[in-house]
């Protein structure tokens, strides 16, 4: 996990959460503010399996579209 992403989950602010059960395991998904940024994490059964900086998705997507 990148050190960015890291600081998010232990030191942002949590924004929304939301939580629940499927067929693999129980999933929670956040949106933390953290330094100007907002990163998507999603956990399945306490531990992380995505973090993203939604800020930065946006940006390669721009780039891409070019």
């Amino acid at each position: 996990m990148k050190p960015e992403n890291a600081k998010a989950i232990e030191f942002g602010e949590l924004v929304k959460y939301q939580m629940f059960n499927s067929a693999t395991g129980f999933y929670q998904i956040e949106l933390i503010r953290y330094d100007n940024d907002i990163f998507f994490v999603k956990k399945l059964n306490g531990k992380v399996v995505e973090c993203c900086n939604l800020n930065k998705v946006k940006a390669i997507e721009k780039n891409k579209e070019e």
